[in-house]
């Protein structure tokens, strides 16, 4: 898994009958989000908001760390 991959792209077709792409979200930030919701849902988080998103995104770089490591 790559930093920069994306979750969640998709294409809209709008009534005009034009097309948009959406990009989605980068997998770091998905999983910083995910990360983030389990910090808030502990109601224990006693932090800065600043100390929740380094948190957060501390979890998601060490997650695509760890999946782009070779299996042992």
């Amino acid at each position: 898994m790559r930093a920069d991959s994306l979750v969640y792209p998709h294409d809209e077709l709008r009534p005009d009958g034009q097309s948009r792409q959406h990009f989605g979200l980068s997998v770091r930030d998905y999983i910083a989000i995910q990360a983030m919701q389990g910090f808030l849902s502990a109601d224990r988080f006693a932090g800065s908001r600043a100390d929740l998103a380094y948190n957060a995104y501390f979890i998601a770089d060490a997650m695509i760390a760890e999946s782009q490591r070779e299996a042992v």
